[in-house]
């Protein structure tokens, strides 16, 4: 039942039953969840993925379901060998896969196109191989060789050599049983000795092949080569690279015995030498060189002379060891660098005659050079004098170096010697047009011990122009004309004088004429060098019309010194010299 309140001063009434305020409390609990209910999502609902931080990047990282392109390193379990399903295959599998196949086959045959290439890139490897086995000889019975083919040559029964004409070697000898004998392969590096052949077992088995045991080494003398070299060890064996070269074609051969025993060289009985058949073998002692000549007579191999010991010098039978044939005036220089004769000029240190040097090509020059032992030089140009240089004397004992100068040099050329050395004495030789010189090296200096020399010469006068003497003066002659200068730098017409050009001893003249003088008038000639008077001529004339005087001395000179003439009188006043003949003039004429 309600219960009813009153309150003391209440204008009015208020009733509250238990039934109203249960009811209050319950919409207050209501209203307190449906607040806090506002704004939250259902419990079932959907987003937007760029509501999820972070959710679109990672989704970028990871690869599709279909046709995924993986990156890095991604791994998978590796399948057994030999699986064959949709498996993936990681690289071990393959790998193995491979190790498999190739089952350890060595790394030059590992690959299906070196396996190609072992087989000549033949498809009918197989047919071809079995062909070429149809058409040889079972080693286990025996077959009579009526006849042999070797390249494009056939060989009957009774043949006396046996040639391999593909390599161009002697192989063995054709018996007249039909059988075939072999002494050793040749091979020029290398030889294959007959002792390590075999046939079936057998050595030796009549009708077919003969093998001749032999640890004897055969090697080949090229007949294309006019001197062979072979060093030998052991005993050896003589053969030919040909049986059939030219008639008249001659070969030397130089066998050297390395060993400190002497060897023996010997000479096959399958040749026919009808000249000195008695030699059969020559004997090398140790540690020296024996030559041999052959020559082909058109069916033959003989033996042209006897053996000679050569010791390292050349033998009796010189031949040119030169492919090309020498030119028309070359001449055999033993060159001691390459141990052999050549056309002409050697290479290295050798050739140090002086005939090779005559007689090979020249070195042109043109400028300033070191010039080389053992040639001669031609020197030429005409824009300046310039020096060339010899070598060292040192090591070049016995040599010789030659020079010539061009008929077209205009120039001076200066040798000098290497340093402080010297040519017969002096530091340098000068040398003009058309001269040569052949020095000779005795290991301390140099001497020109031939060549061709021409005298430097000038001579200077004054054409038909009057010139005065004054009184008690002395007046340089202005000679202004050349009579001659053969080198053609020795005029100075400019200070009216002559000009040194190379150190040597001079023949000096000079010569003043007068016009008529009076009684008691002394007249001089002068010969000045470098300013300085060195000759004098002087006549004291009594009433002689024109006297002439002329003066002369030989003197030593060097490169740039002067010679001028000079006039004196004493007459008291000034005379002119005659001009109508150049017989006031200055003259220098080189000795050699």
């Amino acid at each position: 039942m309600a219960k009813q309140v009153l309150n003391n001063g209440d204008t009015g009434l208020q009733f509250r039953t238990k039934a109203n305020e249960n009811f209050t409390e319950l919409y207050d609990s209501a209203a307190s969840a449906v607040s806090a209910l506002a704004g939250k999502a259902s419990s079932s609902h959907t987003h937007e993925q760029s509501d999820i931080a972070g959710l679109v990047a990672f989704l970028a990282t990871l690869a599709p379901l279909v046709n995924a392109a993986l990156t890095g390193v991604p791994t998978a379990p590796t399948a057994t060998l030999g699986t064959n399903t949709t498996q993936i295959a990681n690289t071990a599998f393959v790998q193995a896969a491979i190790a498999a196949l190739v089952n350890s086959s060595p790394a030059s045959l590992n690959q299906l196109n070196e396996l190609a290439a072992a087989l000549g890139n033949d498809p009918n490897f197989a047919t071809t191989v079995l062909n070429a086995l149809a058409g040889k000889v079972a080693t286990d019975s025996a077959a009579t060789l009526d006849s042999l083919s070797i390249g494009s040559s056939t060989l009957g029964a009774g043949s006396a050599q046996l040639w391999d004409t593909v390599t161009n070697l002697f192989i063995g000898i054709l018996a007249s049983d039909g059988s075939l004998e072999i002494s050793g392969g040749i091979d020029a590096d290398g030889p294959v000795v007959a002792n390590s052949l075999s046939v079936g077992g057998l050595s030796t088995f009549v009708g077919a092949l003969r093998l001749v045991a032999s640890a004897m080494p055969a090697f080949a003398i090229d007949v294309t080569k006019p001197v062979n070299t072979k060093t030998i060890s052991a005993d050896a064996t003589f053969t030919f690279s040909s049986n059939t070269p030219t008639s008249g074609t001659r070969t030397e051969h130089r066998i050297t015995n390395s060993d400190s025993s002497a060897r023996t060289a010997t000479i096959p009985s399958c040749y026919s030498f009808a000249r000195n058949a008695n030699i059969t073998s020559v004997v090398v002692p140790a540690s020296s060189t024996m030559s041999l000549a052959f020559e082909y007579t058109g069916s033959r191999w003989e033996i042209y002379g006897d053996p000679v010991a050569t010791s390292g010098t050349v033998g009796k039978y010189v031949l040119l060891d030169d492919s090309t044939p020498p030119t028309d005036g070359q001449v055999p220089v033993w060159d001691n660098a390459s141990s052999k004769w050549a056309p002409g000029t050697p290479s290295g240190s050798g050739g140090g005659d002086m005939l090779s040097v005559l007689t090979a090509s020249e070195i042109s020059v043109t400028t300033t050079a070191t010039l080389t032992i053992n040639r001669m030089h031609v020197c030429s140009g005409t824009s300046a004098d310039y020096t060339v240089t010899l070598p060292a004397v040192s090591g070049n004992t016995g040599k010789f170096v030659g020079v010539r100068m061009a008929s077209g040099l205009t120039k001076l050329v200066t040798v000098d010697g290497n340093a402080s050395e010297t040519i017969d004495g002096a530091s340098s030789i000068v040398l003009w047009a058309n001269e040569t010189a052949i020095l000779f090296c005795d290991g301390t200096a140099w001497t020109r011990i031939t060549g061709k020399s021409i005298p430097l010469s000038c001579n200077l006068y004054r054409n038909n122009t009057s010139q005065s003497v004054g009184s008690s003066s002395v007046t340089k002659v202005g000679v202004n004309t050349t009579r001659f200068d053969n080198q053609g730098t020795m005029a100075n017409l400019g200070s009216n004088q002559i000009v040194i050009r190379r150190d040597g001893l001079y023949n000096l003249r000079a010569g003043v004429q007068y016009d008529s003088l009076g009684a008691s008038t002394n007249t001089q000639c002068r010969i000045h060098v470098n300013g300085s008077v060195v000759a004098t001529v002087s006549v004291d004339n009594g009433n002689s019309a024109y006297p002439c005087l002329i003066a002369s001395i030989a003197a030593n000179l060097s490169v740039g010194d002067t010679v001028e003439v000079y006039g004196y009188q004493t007459s008291g006043g000034s005379v002119f010299m005659y001009v109508a003949d150049p017989v006031n003039f200055v003259e220098a004429i080189e000795v050699i």
